[in-house]
């Protein structure tokens, strides 16, 4: 009996010390998966970090122009082409002026100048839309004597038709000086109407470089707005159309030597812009006057009619009561 409890002690001693480095082992290969996974996942975190960094510091790619995006290219030839020049604008938002509508079923000079008794006036039909354009010399003497026009629109909300101003502006000639004559032109360019303003000195003869003419065009934007987009000043201007550009002619300086008699022009190509659709382009040159005969111009043979629609030329002094010379205004 005694002899087999120590074989059963010594079996149960034995076995439990043969089980002793498998316990070990166990706790051993435990600690090292949980070491494992800590390096693996340090490894994974570094990577993440890594290419956060590098998304962060990664350079934007260029933005790609699609059909969408891309503005067209404006098809024209030669160097030089930038915006029509109209810096001194003449034409501004009313901002506050003196505001009128007129009803009316279409624009019409007759009917407004029954209201407004006008200087001058004309409308302007286009494919977005008509304008009108009036003058009217005010009754107040003062030593910048204006001009003051007004663009109008055709409305029909609010259940009225009516003509409602859309912008002022005014051009002026000194009392002291030369006295001025505005005329305005009617031509097509591209199938819809333009108005052109010539100022210019009534008296021919002066030097046109101490007293410049001014040339203003007014053109209908794509959506229907009476928009002033060019405006150019020179000595003893001139223009003409193809239809497609309006071209203005001045004297200039030319290379010494060089242009005969007659001299030299600037040459100034006035077209739409297909990039900015409030305003036109210009391309300037310059050429000899000889050079400049009919068939020869820069329009070529593709000669527009350019017409004379109404003209005033001012200052009226009999309206201020200073002369007795002149004709009334009607």
């Amino acid at each position: 009996m005694l002899l087999v409890s120590q074989q059963v002690a010594l079996q149960v001693s034995v076995t439990g010390w043969a089980q002793q480095p498998s316990v070990a082992m166990a706790k051993s290969a435990s600690s090292a998966k949980r070491t494992n996974r800590v390096i693996a996942l340090f490894v994974a975190l570094s990577f993440i970090g890594t290419g956060l960094v590098a998304g962060f510091l990664k350079k934007p790619s260029a933005p790609v122009e699609t059909a969408s995006t891309t503005p067209p290219r404006p098809d024209v030839t030669g160097t030089g082409i930038r915006p029509a020049e109209g810096a001194d604008w003449d034409f501004w938002s009313n901002l506050g002026d003196e505001q009128f509508d007129f009803k009316m079923n279409s624009l019409n000079c007759a009917a407004i100048n029954k209201e407004l008794s006008l200087d001058f006036c004309a409308v302007a039909h286009t494919s977005t839309g008509d304008f009108m354009l009036t003058g009217i010399e005010p009754f107040d003497y003062s030593y910048n004597i204006e001009l003051e026009m007004s663009l109008f629109t055709l409305h029909k909300d609010a259940g009225v038709t009516r003509a409602v101003t859309m912008r002022n502006g005014t051009t002026s000639a000194s009392a002291g000086e030369e006295r001025m004559r505005l005329d305005v032109y009617r031509t097509l360019i591209n199938g819809d109407e333009v108005l052109l303003l010539h100022i210019r000195p009534v008296d021919s003869s002066v030097d046109g470089f101490d007293n410049l003419d001014k040339v203003m065009i007014i053109a209908a934007s794509p959506t229907g707005a009476p928009t002033q987009v060019a405006r150019y000043s020179g000595p003893h201007m001139e223009f003409e159309s193809d239809g497609k550009n309006i071209y203005l002619y001045w004297k200039r300086y030319g290379p010494k030597g060089t242009g005969g008699d007659e001299g030299w022009i600037t040459v100034a190509k006035l077209f739409p812009s297909d990039r900015e659709v409030y305003g036109w382009n210009e391309h300037m040159t310059s050429a000899m006057v000889a050079d400049q005969k009919p068939g020869k111009t820069a329009a070529g043979t593709n000669v527009s009619p350019i017409t004379m629609v109404d003209t005033y030329t001012f200052p009226d002094f009999n309206d201020y009561g200073d002369s007795s010379s002149g004709k009334p205004k009607t």
